[in-house]
């Protein structure tokens, strides 16, 4: 939880000086809720808290789509004593509906990090890369601000089967 506070704490601070970056630039934060599955989880709770910052640079193809590769780290939740946390790159390609309103889709590669876990022995591995693909809505608040609602999916991993779905809501700030 420090780690995403600190991180948040230090986009924010780069938000405020905007100078540092050219146009096509954006950062951004979500909050949410995430579903763990598989077998190799401590305990029955698999609903959890999550939250992820991202950033990337967008390339804008034409006035109604861009294309753009995005950075993210997010926490995933806790079940007993297993924290998830992914550092994932992605693909996202944007649809503008009006000047308002855009839906997105991704596509792209995470590395899943599982700390915590009591058992490794059942694990094929704590750590591991896995794909991901997520769709979402944005409605730009301001020129520069937009609210975002998002799911993202992240499959399963080797022999353990583990796997996550996160819904976020959420802000970016293109530069």
């Amino acid at each position: 939880m420090k780690k995403i506070i600190t991180t948040a704490a230090i986009l924010a601070g780069v938000a405020l000086s905007s100078s540092v970056f050219a146009e096509g630039y954006y950062a951004g934060g979500s909050l949410g809720y995430t579903k763990h599955s598989g077998p190799i989880l401590d305990d029955n709770k698999q609903n959890n808290f999550s939250a992820r910052t991202f950033g990337g640079y967008t390339y804008d193809i034409n006035e109604k789509f861009s294309l753009a590769p995005e950075l993210g780290l997010g926490y995933y939740g806790k079940s007993g004593t297993t924290k998830v946390w992914a550092m994932d790159m992605s693909g996202v390609g944007t649809y503008h509906i009006t000047s308002d309103f855009d839906v997105f889709g991704k596509a792209g590669l995470a590395y899943e990090k599982l700390t915590g876990y009591d058992k490794p022995e059942s694990l094929n591995k704590n750590n591991q890369f896995t794909p991901l693909l997520g769709v979402g809505v944005g409605y730009n608040i301001t020129s520069n601000l937009q609210a975002q609602v998002s799911y993202d999916h992240y499959f399963k991993r080797g022999k353990d089967n583990f796997a996550l779905s996160t819904v976020q809501v959420g802000m970016k700030y293109s530069f």
